[in-house]
């Protein structure tokens, strides 16, 4: 029985081979940030502002190309994200 009558949500077909896809994308860029985030030395790099603004910028740009290039390689359709709804 539902609460208050309400319907109970149940997903519909392609929930779990898309979630799947957005996992692995999402790891894969995870991934990358924490190997970046080995690589770099933060703390010393405090001293020079505008090269530490430049490395996240880099390093950020490159998680955000790797998730999209892995749900491309997924087979999930990019121009789903930019139509409106």
């Amino acid at each position: 029985r539902t609460v208050a009558g309400q319907a109970r949500f149940t997903a519909k077909a392609g929930w779990l081979k898309y979630t799947t896809q957005l996992l692995f994308a999402l790891l894969g860029m995870a991934a990358w940030l924490w190997w970046s985030a080995a690589q770099l030395n933060w703390l010393t790099l405090q001293t020079t502002p505008w090269l530490r603004a430049a490395y996240l910028l880099g390093v950020c740009s490159v998680g955000a190309g790797l998730y999209f290039a892995l749900l491309a390689v997924c087979g999930v359709k990019l121009k789903a994200f930019a139509r409106r709804v």
